[in-house]
């Protein structure tokens, strides 16, 4: 099962994901070219912003079965958390710069996880609550 989900994601795939409490996410996962078995992801929500991250799941770290996700640990960026810092993606108010936010994912995504117009394009459907028109993953963590 894992193999066959790797290769699903192989050139990267978008995925909606609904949260516990009702939040729904757009997750972009694409297998690691250089590393066998990791998966490199970006986790987008315009209802539960802080939640948003740049992750990678080590091969120990993941399994997939029964159409499931299941998620044992990841390296995580919190490029969504409120934290004051150089990349925060905040005004003064709490409301996403999205130049800014566009500028800190792709600068610290893995190579070839994300393109700007890619990005621009989900961002869009996700704060117009459109339908994001992607397959739905089951995730456990």
């Amino acid at each position: 099962m894992k193999q066959e989900f790797l290769t699903r994601i192989e050139t990267g795939k978008w995925f909606e994901v609904k949260g516990k409490y009702g939040a729904t996410y757009a997750v972009k996962l694409k297998a690691n070219a250089r590393i066998i078995g990791h998966i490199d992801a970006l986790w987008l929500s315009y209802n539960d912003q802080e939640s948003m991250t740049i992750e990678e799941y080590s091969e120990k770290d993941w399994t997939y079965e029964g159409g499931i996700f299941v998620i044992q640990g990841a390296g995580v960026y919190h490029f969504g958390s409120f934290e004051a810092d150089d990349d925060s993606i905040y005004d003064d108010g709490y409301n996403i710069i999205e130049r800014k936010m566009f500028d800190v994912i792709i600068k610290n995504a893995p190579d070839g996880l994300i393109e700007e117009v890619e990005l621009k394009e989900v961002w869009s459907k996700l704060i117009n609550e459109a339908v994001l028109g992607f397959d739905i993953l089951e995730v456990q963590n």
